[in-house]
């Protein structure tokens, strides 16, 4: 399994997971953060609480791929990630239909929001 380091608040509540580049190194550098939290927030506003049509209206998203679960957005300015589970968008769930921009619904949620490092 992946190391991951889990950062919470003083109420315990999970704000961040951290993900080293090289696993079990205590050395490693940063290879991505995925926030859980929406007081972590880029310049454009964009959080964890953001809905689509948020995200889409102050964001270039780059491209769209699907999952049988899931869409994932791709903002290459950010180097960042969304998903958004299928069932948000009214898709049967283990469908392989893939997903466009235009068929996302503007109050989906996000299930996952992740910043890449490189």
């Amino acid at each position: 399994d992946d190391d991951e380091y889990m950062i919470y608040d003083q109420e315990g509540k999970l704000l961040l997971t951290l993900i080293p580049k090289d696993q079990h190194d205590s050395t490693s550098t940063i290879k991505s953060i995925e926030i859980h939290d929406p007081r972590f927030s880029t310049e454009t506003g964009l959080n964890f609480n953001s809905k689509f049509v948020e995200i889409n209206a102050n964001n270039r998203i780059n491209r769209v791929e699907s999952t049988l679960k899931s869409a994932t957005l791709f903002i290459d300015e950010l180097n960042a990630t969304i998903v958004i589970d299928k069932e948000e968008l009214g898709l049967q769930e283990y469908s392989t239909q893939k997903v466009s921009l235009d068929q996302i619904p503007d109050l989906a949620k996000i299930k996952s929001f992740i910043i890449w490092f490189q």
